[in-house]
């Protein structure tokens, strides 16, 4: 029942994933959780700064924004597919499920750097897309990697992403020479521009790379420890595997853009699970980004599971799970 009113394309759904925001943000503004008590609040990249200064560090603020920033990414989630339409059908479920898989970790419903590196990754990955079958230089790898190198200046593990538009160049161009270093060009951009600006202001132009070692090398908190939260975990994880196998199974049957869109997509997966397994400072925030890749495996999987009763089960567990961790996280 639940599946079937998500994968509806009426603009009530619209409604019902604005509504569905709202209120699992509703926990963070009645019970605050980790915001002041993360490394990258005390000492936070340069963009990420700004963006405080914009909410002038103001928690309920930042939660607000973060309410917003959760409807654009929705927005996009949906707007990718319905240009390059890879899951060969139009429907709200990417934006849904996004939602519901960044909102089993009820404390990161608040602002953090991760979450506006989602909006440029998805960005990032439209402009990668747009080079499949450009004729001469495609320049829209400049933009690829100015946009992930701008999102590491909000979240500094983001700068390993930039794996990403190299595994684009090889799914969907002869690599050249010249486009290789178009892409590195556009990454170091906003980084020469921040190393410029802090010159100016009076600073060393290399201690912004010191700020970058100094979030990467930052340990984080584990974040779960009871063992109901990490049993409800549980169910989620094995269904976004079971969705990437079923995809797998059938992806050779697909157009070549939307096979490699998927692909492309797994290597969003595969960076952000190495980067989790590397970096001391990743936590669960990882989620806004591996989450993208994962929202549209399982509207994949949703769409084509030829089992309904299967699949209409196994999404009312998923929004029961984000229900009861929310609960858990009230009482």
């Amino acid at each position: 029942m639940l599946l079937r009113i998500f994968r509806n394309t009426d603009p009530f759904v619209i409604f019902l994933i604005v509504a569905a925001v709202v209120l699992f943000c509703l926990n963070s503004l009645l019970n605050p959780g980790i915001e002041s008590t993360t490394f990258y609040d005390e000492d936070p990249m340069p963009l990420y700064a700004l963006l405080r200064a914009v909410t002038a560090n103001n928690y309920f603020a930042g939660v607000i924004i973060t309410m917003l920033m959760m409807l654009l990414i929705a927005y996009m989630l949906v707007s990718l597919n319905t240009s390059v339409i890879f899951i060969d059908e139009r429907t709200f479920l990417p934006a849904i499920i996004y939602i519901l898989l960044v909102s089993l970790f009820p404390d990161y419903l608040v602002l953090n750097p991760a979450l506006p590196a989602a909006l440029l990754l998805i960005a990032a990955v439209r402009k990668i897309m747009d080079t499949y079958r450009v004729q001469g230089i495609a320049y829209d790898l400049y933009d690829a990697g100015f946009l992930i190198s701008a999102g590491s200046l909000f979240y500094a593990n983001f700068i390993f992403f930039g794996i990403l538009v190299i595994a684009g160049i090889i799914l969907l161009r002869s690599v050249v020479f010249k486009e290789l270093l178009l892409a590195l060009l556009g990454f170091l951009t906003p980084w020469i521009l921040i190393s410029a600006i802090w010159y100016v202001s009076g600073k060393e132009a290399f201690e912004v790379l010191d700020l970058l070692n100094n979030n990467i090398r930052a340990d984080m908190p584990d974040y779960i420890q009871e063992l109901l939260p990490v049993l409800l975990l549980i169910f989620p994880g094995m269904l976004v595997l079971i969705s990437i196998l079923h995809l797998l199974s059938v992806i050779n049957t697909k157009k070549i853009k939307s096979r490699n869109t998927f692909y492309l997509l797994l290597w969003v997966l595969v960076i952000s699970g190495a980067v989790f397994t590397i970096s001391p400072s990743v936590s669960v925030d990882i989620i806004w980004l591996a989450g993208i890749p994962a929202a549209y495996f399982l509207s994949h999987y949703f769409v084509f599971m030829r089992n309904k009763t299967v699949k209409e089960i196994s999404f009312t567990i998923l929004f029961l799970a984000v229900i009861f961790m929310h609960l858990i996280k009230f009482i």
